[in-house]
Order: C-alpha cells, then structure tokens, then sequence
C-alpha cells in the first residue's frame, strides 16, 4: 500500500511530465516540419497555376475588365464623396481666406499710398491754390492787352483803309481838275473869260505845316506807324515825300517785328504811285521795299492788293514806255524788276 501510494505520488506525476515534454516537443517538430512542406507546396503549386492562369490573354483581358467594372463605380463614388465633402470645402476656405487677406492688404496698402501721395501733394496744390489769384489776375491783363491790341489794329486797319479810299478819290478829284484846267487854257478867250480856278492855298498852308511839323516829331521819336498813317491821311504829298526823304526804305522796312501794319503799307504803294513821274527815283526806291514787303495771302488784304499792285503795274509800264529821257537808266531798271515781280505774285494771289 506504500509503495503504490509513493508511487501514485510520485512516480505517476514524473513520467506522465516527461511523456508529455517529449511528446510536445516531437509531436510539435513534426507537424511543424510537415505544415511547412505543405504550404510550401500549395504555394508553390498555387503560383504556378495563378501564373499560368495569368499568362492566358483572355483571362488577363477578363480579369482586368471585371476589376474595372468592380472597382469603377466605387471608386467614383469615394472620389466624389472626397471631393465634395473634404477638398471643395477646404479649396473653398482656402481661397475665401486668401481673398480676405488680399482685400486687406490691398485696403491697407491704398490707404498707406494714398496718405503718402496726399502729403506728397499737399505742397504743390497749397501753392499753387495760393498763386491762383495772381495767376488769374495776370491772365486778365494779358486778356485785355490782348484785346487792347487787336481793337488798335482794327483801329489801324479802318484808318488805312479809309485813307487809301480817300487818296483814290483825291486821285480822281485831282484827275478832273487838271482836265478841267486843260480844256480851259485849251480854248480861245474861255480861259481869260472865266480866270483860272482859284484853290484855298493860303488856308490849307498853315494846317499842311502844321500836319508836317508833327509828322516829323513823329518820325524823330521812331513812331512810324503814326507818322505815316498822318501823312497818309493829310492827301498832302508834299509831306508824304518829306517823310520818305527822311526815312530810308531799307532801314524802316528792314525792322524786325515790322514797324508800319500791312493796311499802311498798301496804302502807301498806292499814293506813291500816283504821279509817278514826279520824283521817281525816290518813290521807286519805297516801292520796291514796300511791294516786296507785302503778304500775297494776307487774311484781311488778299482781296484789296491785287487790283492796286495792277494798277501801279500799269502805271510802271506806262512811264517805261516814255522815251523822253526823263526816267533815269537806274530808275527804269528798277521799274523792269518791279513790274516782273508784280506779275509774278499777281497770278498766285488770283487763285488762291
């Protein structure tokens, strides 16, 4: 009975420890080593089917169509559920920001520009609101001098006018008279009958003298717009001729501005030439001048010059058709250059 209890308590317990350590331990070296040589096998064996499957064209073609069909739609859906519920939203709030911050910077920066172009500014414009008065002040009296001017050229330009058409006149009342007077000292006993016609000389001497002496002062203080409008307007040229005399032609009409307007130096061709025989080589010398000094073109005279430079041309072709020996081989040169370049200039001007 003790030595089966002993051995129940001690023998049992030990070998039943070793037979199940041993039986572990081959038990699990062998199924493991055939496990490991089975799959082994089934892999090897399932990838030489899988990779014989694979080389088929049909089955690849197949397969690749039923995973696109399979995977297609899904992938669809995924993509568009990401898109729209996490990349619109974060582009969205993304951009939103951007543009927050942009129109910030931009507000910022304009107002930082504008601050700096309004203190940049601010000098000039106080200075120049602080010379605006004067400025406008300056700008009427230019204005009214401006006026001033072209009232006194008009001015100029009625009394010219008005003198030229009073010297045709006075060339015709002239004209008359000495024709009167021919026919009278012509006929027999009419003449003594009738005496001949009585001028108030003695009442235009003193006048004549006195329009002389200021022609003069005139012409001594250089104010020949003056002195030849004066002399001009007296029909007196005897004072015309002394005014000439005094002032030589290349000097007067070789001053920069012109001192004498357009309007008085026709006038002046046209006295001039009346009685053109009658001290010739100075009023030759005026005409040459003054002619040569005419605008063609000018705004105002263009209508008034060529029937007046005709006339002196008629009245230069004239006196060179004379062979008296009066006209002076200088004078009548003079008056063959002067009548070629009244021809010359009178054609341009009637059809312009």
């Amino acid at each position: 009975a003790a030595v089966s209890h002993v051995s129940e308590q001690t023998v049992v317990p030990a070998v039943t420890a070793a037979i199940q350590d041993n039986l572990s331990t081959t038990l699990v070296q062998h199924v493991s080593g055939a496990l490991s040589q089975g799959f082994n096998a089934v892999q090897q064996s399932a990838l030489a089917h899988v990779n014989k499957t694979m080389s088929s064209s049909q089955v690849t073609s197949g397969l690749s169509s039923a995973v696109a069909g399979a995977v297609q739609q899904p992938v669809l859906k995924a993509v568009t559920s990401a898109f729209s519920a996490t990349l619109l939203p974060a582009v969205e709030s993304a951009v939103k920001e951007m543009l927050v911050q942009t129109s910030a910077a931009m507000s910022q920066g304009t107002a930082q520009h504008l601050q700096g172009l309004s203190a940049a500014l601010k000098p000039h414009v106080t200075a120049a609101l602080a010379d605006l008065p004067q400025r406008i002040a300056d700008a009427s009296n230019e204005q009214h001098a401006a006026l001033t001017r072209q009232i006194h050229a008009l001015h100029t330009e009625i009394t010219a006018v008005s003198c030229a058409s009073t010297g045709v006149a006075e060339t015709v009342r002239q004209e008359l008279s000495d024709l009167k007077r021919d026919m009278s000292d012509s006929g027999s006993g009419f003449s003594s009958a009738r005496g001949s016609p009585t001028r108030p000389v003695e009442q235009e001497a003193a006048p004549a003298q006195t329009t002389s002496e200021k022609v003069m002062e005139l012409a001594k203080a250089n104010k020949y717009q003056d002195a030849f409008m004066l002399a001009l307007k007296s029909q007196n040229l005897d004072i015309l001729m002394q005014l000439c005399r005094t002032i030589e032609p290349s000097y007067l009409f070789g001053i920069q501005p012109p001192p004498i307007d357009p309007t008085v130096v026709l006038s002046l061709v046209q006295q001039l030439a009346n009685k053109l025989e009658v001290l010739t080589d100075i009023k030759m010398a005026y005409l040459q001048e003054a002619i040569m000094a005419i605008d063609p073109q000018h705004e105002r005279l263009r209508e008034f010059i060529p029937p007046i430079l005709h006339k002196v041309d008629e009245k230069l072709k004239a006196l060179m058709a004379l062979h008296d020996g009066s006209i002076s081989t200088a004078s009548r040169n003079s008056m063959r250059m002067l009548s070629t370049f009244i021809v010359r200039i009178l054609p341009q001007q009637a059809t312009s």
